[in-house]
This record gives C-alpha cells, structure tokens and sequence, in this order.
C-alpha cells in the first residue's frame, strides 16, 4: 500500500471491550488492512485480543477505567507517536458506503483523503464526524460533502490531536459530546461528512460500555460535565438507560448550521461561524 500523506499523518484507534471475535468480523475485517491502525484494550483481556488480532493489539495501562480513560490513551499515544491526526472507529464498524466504489478499504480511503484535505486546508476544523448509513440512503440522489457545521461528534469521527485536550476520565459517558464540547471551547469547528454512509451498530451487542452501570454513570457525567459547561442539563433518553444530556444552549452558542456545501464555499460558512 502506497503511504500517501493522509496515511503517514493519520493514526488509527479503535478502543475494545470484550469483543475479541465481534471486531474480528466488523472492523478489523477490512481495517487490518491499513497502516498505523491499533486496537486498544485492557490488561486483563490482552491475550484473548492478541490470539485474535495479533501484533494489531496495544494494552490500556489500567482495566474498568471506562471509555473516556480509553480515549485519552489512545489521543496521547498518537501525539507520542508523531501523529497529527486520529482517525477514532468503534470496534463494530461494517465500514462506509460511497456511490463511487463497492470496496469498503477503498471507501474508507477516499473518505479519510477528503476529510484529511480539509483539515489540512482549514486549520480551524478540529474533528469530522459521518452520516450514518440510512440517512446517507435518504440523500443518495442529492450528496453534499459537507451537511452539517458544529454538529457533535460521534465515536467514529476524525480528530485533530491538537484540538482536545486529555479529559477528565471519571466522565465516561458522552465521550463524543464532550469531545465536541471541549473542542468548541478552544475555538475549533465540528462537520459532518455527507459523501460516506456509515455502516455501524450502536449499543446493540454485548460488551463495549455495556458491561458498565451506563445510568449512573451518565448521572455522574452531567455533574461533573455541568463544572466547565454550566448550561448543561439532565433529560430523558431513548438508550435502554434513559438517560441523556441536553447541550441545546451550547449549540446556539457555537452556531450549529445545516451547511449542504462543498470545498468552495466552506470557508465563507467557516469565518462567518468564528467564535472564542
């Protein structure tokens, strides 16, 4: 595989929870293929990973830390290596869907060049995050390359290692929205990429943060959250925990827009949405 630039400059993550087997047939099935890709787990589940996935695998320093402990390991281990970008995947990905190629490495590819020109272009976008798969379909006739500005990010998303700072990992749930939340406060944009549909399922199998007390963790999560963001709230969620965060003020704040544009009027949407 030739290393172009978004491959040498782009580390991927991906953190895993008692799926050995799952990430094997999901992610790993068509991301093994690339350079710079890790999977991230803990001490005590590092042998069934690496029966699995072999040299592919790093060991988390701590067990049951959660996903935000994870996170932060992974965003400093990438900085350690030299890296400028990070490509975050969950370990239950199928892969992107494009109308230009079949191939889900190929798809991926075309994806991570685009998004990995952009950021090097505007400085100010800190992460990008993807339609999921059947919005993408709703679409598919009318793609925009870019749908929404400051919208919050997902466990997928690509990440500008210097957009974010280490978080506070006794937050463990919200890990996207409070990545968003962070990056938006030091000044940096969030897009949404609309050219991929991203084939994934979320909160449906066994392990993951499934093996964690995901109510009360959440609870603990908007109280401390609440300490930086104050206009933070509690509200009822549709997760089979139920419960959500609320960061509507926060999203007036940083100007979250519906943009249906591509490359040549992005940097207008982006100057006009400038904020400290």
């Amino acid at each position: 595989m030739i290393m172009q630039p978004f491959l040498k400059e782009t580390f991927i993550g991906i953190p895993s929870l008692s799926r050995p087997e799952y990430i094997t047939k999901k992610t790993m099935s068509w991301a093994k293929e690339l350079p710079n890709v890790k999977v991230f787990v803990e001490p005590k589940e590092r042998f069934l990973y690496k029966y699995y996935l072999g040299d592919a695998v790093e060991t988390l320093p701590e067990s049951k830390q959660g996903l935000m402990y994870s996170l932060n390991h992974i965003r400093r281990y990438a900085k350690e290596k030299g890296f400028k970008y990070l490509f975050q995947l969950d370990d239950d990905v199928d892969g992107f869907a494009r109308i230009d190629t079949e191939e889900p490495l190929d798809a991926f590819m075309q994806t991570l060049s685009d998004c990995y020109q952009a950021m090097e272009q505007f400085p100010s976008i800190g992460g990008i995050r993807f339609t999921q798969y059947r919005y993408w379909l709703y679409s598919k006739k009318n793609l925009h390359k870019w749908t929404h500005l400051n919208k919050p990010l997902q466990g997928i998303a690509m990440i500008r290692l210097d957009a974010v700072e280490e978080i506070n990992p006794d937050m463990r749930e919200f890990t996207d929205t409070l990545t968003s939340l962070y990056m938006w406060k030091k000044g940096f944009h969030t897009l949404n990429y609309g050219l991929s549909g991203l084939k994934v399922v979320q909160n449906a199998n066994k392990g993951g943060c499934q093996v964690y007390d995901r109510k009360q963790d959440a609870l603990n999560t908007i109280h401390l959250l609440q300490k930086d963001f104050p206009e933070v709230k509690e509200k009822s969620g549709s997760s089979w925990f139920g419960v959500d965060v609320d960061i509507s003020y926060y999203l007036d704040k940083y100007r979250y827009t519906s943009l249906n544009c591509e490359d040549d009027s992005l940097q207008n949407h982006l100057s006009n949405c400038k904020f400290e």
